[in-house]
């Protein structure tokens, strides 16, 4: 009888926290187009480098306070148990760098899979791709080496992985936990045609931080990825 009533509490809790989760990226989007939109005004900078770094910066941050504000602040949790705790360090030192190559490698795989239905036009490219194939300078590339695989996955995994797969995984299961995290992942890169290969390297996160419960791994694994995509850029630009 009392884990009937404890079900009949948890649902609901877990449902509420799925939903607030969720309402992160509304918020993180329109609170991130406002700032562009002041701070574009303010610069009279409506687009390249500068403008991206800043808005990229400003999305990241966003990101990061409002999963920090809601895992530590709000519900209670622990740096260990969003998986940053120091036992989980070297753990996931040693399983992201690995896993890191296997993912890049299944999104590679995916995007092989998309261009067999949907040849990917030369032109169409993310805009941190035109940022980096446009850098005109060393220092610029070291700005988006550092946003890209950095900061970008930092922020990234702490939400995906550390909050929205883990009150995912409570709602729905393990199974579709990975799955939907993977799906949003791929949707809110705004990008149809790289949904695919980039919702599977989302899943493959998801595997390894469910795995390895340090979000080290997945933080380092992504970075790999993101490093190895930069690194083929960069000489894909110079052949």
């Amino acid at each position: 009888m009392i884990r009937v009533e404890e079900q009949h509490v948890q649902r609901p809790k877990q449902s509420i926290q799925v939903l607030v989760s969720l309402l992160i990226l509304p918020l993180v989007f329109l609170s991130n187009h406002l700032f562009a939109f002041i701070f574009a005004r303010l610069t009279g900078v409506w687009e390249g480098f500068a403008f991206f770094v800043v808005i990229s910066l400003w999305q990241s941050l966003l990101l990061i306070g409002g999963t920090m504000y809601l895992s530590l602040g709000r519900w209670g949790m622990t740096p260990a148990g969003l998986g940053l705790g120091q036992q989980q360090l070297m753990k996931g030192l040693k399983e992201g760098f690995s896993s890191g190559l296997l993912i890049f490698a299944l999104v590679i795989l995916g995007g092989m899979m998309v261009e067999l239905f949907y040849p990917i036009s030369s032109t169409d490219v993310q805009l941190f791709t035109e940022m980096v194939l446009e850098a005109s300078s060393p220092w610029q590339l070291s700005v988006l080496f550092i946003f890209g695989v950095i900061i970008a996955p930092f922020a990234e995994e702490l939400y995906f992985r550390g909050l929205l797969f883990s009150v995912l995984k409570q709602y729905l299961g393990l199974g579709w936990g990975i799955v939907t995290s993977g799906i949003v992942f791929g949707l809110l890169h705004f990008d149809l045609v790289r949904l695919f290969p980039l919702a599977l390297g989302g899943m493959g996160l998801a595997v390894l931080y469910h795995k390895t419960k340090s979000l080290y791994a997945s933080i380092i694994a992504h970075g790999v990825w993101n490093g190895l995509m930069f690194a083929i850029l960069l000489l894909a630009d110079r052949v």
